[in-house]
């Protein structure tokens, strides 16, 4: 008799092996003194949010920012997608927010984001409103 592993139990094996290997690369760049850049941070980031990790995702980007680093739109779009996707549009709105202070503006990708987020919600007049406000 042979024993079936199914598919989700391994991809949750592999992802913890991952998630630990990341962290501690991660640790041992800062004590090496190596100082992580936005693009670290948004890979950082975005392996959090695919792992519906959102809290510690915003921890980091708060983190990033106390730092020195400068999210961009990648970095915004990662957690407004991310947030969007779990239906926390007052995270969202706080996200766009802060983007726009930061000096980010909502792109084409942003956007498109957001008309979808809302069009599943059936919030159609505000997807359309954006939409108008885009184009």
């Amino acid at each position: 008799m042979r024993l079936l592993i199914p598919p989700y139990f391994i991809v949750s094996i592999v992802w913890g092996i991952l998630r630990r290997l990341i962290k501690a690369l991660f640790i041992e760049m800062l004590d090496e003194g190596v100082r992580p850049n936005m693009v670290t941070f948004t890979v950082l980031i975005d392996s959090l949010c695919k792992q519906l990790r959102l809290q510690e995702a915003r921890e980091l980007l708060d983190w990033m920012i106390d730092r020195g680093e400068h999210p961009n739109t990648v970095t915004y779009n990662t957690l407004i997608d991310a947030h969007c996707k779990q239906g926390s549009m007052k995270k969202v709105n706080a996200l766009l927010d802060s983007m726009i202070q930061r000096g980010q503006h909502p792109e084409t990708v942003t956007f498109s984001t957001l008309i979808d987020a809302l069009s599943k919600v059936g919030r159609m007049e505000e997807a359309n409103s954006l939409f108008e406000l885009m184009i």
